[in-house]
């Protein structure tokens, strides 16, 4: 799937490292640590695919992210 943006949404900056590291090979893989991050990048770019953490840490979680 080249071309396939993916956007990782995790509070857990490793866990989102790693799985950038592991899809980096079939995606372009961009990545927030928080719901504010994600937004703002939201609004300019759009990505193919989004992994939401629903339970997020301080600021706004993952259900209100996705709202």
């Amino acid at each position: 799937m080249p071309g396939t943006r993916l956007f990782i949404i995790d509070d857990e900056p490793d866990y989102c490292s790693d799985l950038a590291l592991l899809l980096g090979t079939r995606f372009e893989v961009g990545m927030a640590h928080d719901g504010v991050g994600a937004l703002a990048h939201l609004e300019k770019n759009m990505p193919d695919i989004i992994l939401l953490d629903m339970k997020m840490e301080p600021g706004i979680d993952g259900l209100e992210t996705y709202k």
